[in-house]
């Protein structure tokens, strides 16, 4: 609260100071054994999120990101995997920036 004190008195926002805080906000993919899935509802609610996140960032006065203190690991996170054409076959493909990833 006294970041957000801070930054609203050294910007003097025209309009209100609104907090998102997208890791928490939005209900993310399974990261560890044991998590559930996105329910259909969680699903829809995170594609209408991303759909107007460009207008989070662009017509915002200020963003701030604020790094998480302590150490987040998410096992597996940036390891590239090579598998054969047939053991895709079922998986679910999203393009995220230049690359093609199994969601």
């Amino acid at each position: 609260n006294d970041l957000i004190q801070q930054a609203t008195t050294a910007l003097r926002p025209k309009g209100e100071t609104l907090l998102f805080y997208d890791m928490f906000s939005l209900a993310q993919r399974p990261f560890r054994t044991g998590q559930r899935a996105r329910t259909s509802d969680e699903e829809r609610n995170f594609g209408a999120a991303l759909a107007a996140m460009p207008f989070f960032y662009l017509f915002s006065d200020a963003v701030l990101h604020i790094s998480h203190p302590g150490p987040l690991t998410i096992p597996g996170d940036g390891v590239i995997s090579r598998v054969g054409l047939a053991e895709l076959d079922g998986a679910v493909l999203a393009q995220v920036g230049s690359e093609v990833r199994v969601i």
